[in-house]
């Protein structure tokens, strides 16, 4: 979503990606974004998505949910659109706190990053921010789990008017804050007195060292900020094997289930097919950053078919982790079904 105003263009990417749901007609889609986007603008961006997902045929469900509920130890806040065209409920993943893979469950931040410390040599993307002597003395007031002080309780020489979300510690016993993109838009270690590293992050996102971020620091806490938890997808992932598999209760009513019938949408007539004989779940991913959904479900034993992505760092970190799935570098936001410039362009 954009935050300038509602004709920000990057309001209108869901655009884009729903012109080539109806191209490709899957089962079933999952689309992530910020918490504020069912309500921004009225929810008219919103309400459109869900509206032209019904017209395509599918049951649209869609949840609030909060990654540290589900093993993630970082409160992260995130709206889920799950559709169907597939009989029967779907159920979003009830809370829990499970290792899917090689995704650690962890529920607090001592357990996520305290091995890490100092030992910046020894770890892929764990680069501390040269912070200046001003803002070292000013994380030495901040105790573990708190913010800083109001001006007029700081020595003259550290005070400023304004303090960003930054200056805020986190305490080694509850969960992170959640991670916003930006070179210095991490929040205070718990005991050190500097920035968190983009590896540190990275472990409160539930990524796996092995998970390597490229570019500058400024660009790895970016693709870091931006990124699903691998560990949440993962979850989503197994319960949408679920809801493919029928093994949801179809007598259920989901609260989760937004009604578009009797609005005036039609939705298009599912067809029946006959059933794959392919065991494995496969997935085509969109907007893929550096790889958090695609790592969340190749973990819960999906096979990735294509990720399409345009940010040079984000395709880098993507072709470096997740090399046996196919990278397209387009730019979505063209037509395929009418743009010849389009990489997805079919005559």
């Amino acid at each position: 979503m954009g935050d300038k105003s509602s004709c920000d263009p990057r309001n209108f990417l869901f655009e884009s990606y729903l012109r080539v749901i109806e191209w490709v007609r899957p089962k079933c889609v999952l689309m992530e974004n910020v918490a504020g986007f069912k309500n921004m603008y009225g929810g008219v961006f919103y309400d459109k998505l869900c509206h032209k997902l019904s017209l395509l045929g599918y049951d649209v469900y869609s949840k609030i949910i909060d990654s540290s509920k589900y093993g993630v130890p970082q409160i992260r806040k995130r709206v889920f659109v799950f559709a169907t065209r597939m009989n029967g409920c779907y159920h979003f993943p009830h809370p829990s706190s499970s290792d899917v893979g090689n995704l650690s469950n962890n529920p607090n931040v001592g357990d996520a990053i305290m091995d890490l410390l100092d030992n910046y040599d020894k770890f892929e993307n764990h680069i501390p921010l040269n912070h200046t002597d001003v803002v070292i003395e000013r994380y030495k007031y901040i105790p573990e789990g708190g913010k800083l002080p109001p001006p007029e309780e700081l020595p003259v020489e550290i005070r400023r008017k304004n303090f960003g979300n930054t200056y805020q510690r986190l305490h080694r016993l509850r969960p992170s804050t959640t991670m916003v993109p930006g070179n210095n838009a991490f929040p205070i270690h718990p005991t050190l007195n500097r920035s968190l590293t983009p590896r540190e992050a990275a472990r409160l996102q539930s990524f796996p060292d092995s998970h390597i971020f490229t570019g500058t620091r400024a660009d790895q806490c970016k693709l870091v900020g931006n990124a699903v938890a691998p560990l949440l997808a993962a979850k989503l992932a197994q319960s949408i094997t679920s809801h493919l598999k029928n093994k949801t209760p179809t007598s259920a009513i989901s609260k989760d289930l937004i009604c578009l019938r009797g609005q005036g949408f039609t939705p298009i007539k599912k067809t029946s097919k006959k059933k794959s004989t392919t065991t494995k779940m496969t997935f085509v991913d969109f907007f893929s950053g550096a790889g958090g959904f695609a790592l969340g479900l190749t973990q819960a034993g999906y096979k990735g078919l294509l990720s399409v992505e345009i940010d040079d760092y984000a395709c880098a970190a993507h072709e470096k982790n997740l090399k046996d799935i196919p990278l397209l570098k387009a730019d979505l936001s063209l037509n395929p079904l009418k743009n010849p410039k389009s990489p997805l362009y079919f005559k």
